[in-house]
């Protein structure tokens, strides 16, 4: 059986804000797959998701030789294709971090994102995220949650999964952590 990778981006307003503040690359020559969301209600989100994107999308560009310089440690536990992901998403964290302390209308900003990345030779998906953002398998005409969020509420329920219906109903919603 030949495994393949399907991508197709489209972003939406929706319903509930007046502007977007999502971005998507669709890499298909790298077999890479990105999603960000600016996180609503904070200033320049879309700004964030869309430096997330262009700079993941810029480092595989510029790693796609093997002589290319990492900026960050490479981790001998993972695969080559693991260590490109986590490291795509390191440089996009730090620009925007930079960029939100270089500029007064970025301060603060931040984005989740979502990466996948498909690898012929290995015959896997590597999958990368930080924030709420999910990813999902359609499979058979079954979809599965692939990614856990990165949430206030999902951390307090993994280190006290005995919490009542009462007490989760007092954790604060939507913090990304």
């Amino acid at each position: 059986m030949a495994l393949r990778a399907l991508a197709a981006g489209m972003t939406d307003v929706g319903q509930q804000r007046d502007h977007n503040e999502d971005s998507y690359a669709v890499l298909s020559e790298y077999d890479l797959f990105i999603v960000a969301d600016g996180m609503g209600g904070h200033r320049a989100g879309d700004v964030a998701s869309r430096l997330a994107t262009d700079a993941i999308a810029e480092f595989f560009r510029s790693t796609q030789h093997e002589d290319a310089t990492w900026p960050f440690h490479f981790d001998t536990s993972l695969t080559e294709e693991e260590n490109r992901l986590v490291t795509g998403i390191r440089v996009a964290n730090r620009q925007i971090f930079e960029r939100s302390v270089r500029s007064r209308d970025c301060q603060g900003m931040g984005t989740t994102v979502v990466g996948a990345l498909f690898s012929k030779k290995k015959k896997r998906l590597f999958v990368g995220h930080v924030g709420d953002s999910r990813a999902y398998r359609i499979r058979d005409g079954k979809i599965q949650q692939l990614t856990r969020d990165h949430s206030l509420i999902n951390d307090y329920l993994m280190a006290m999964p005995e919490l009542t219906d009462e007490q989760r109903a007092e954790l604060p919603k939507n913090v990304i952590t």
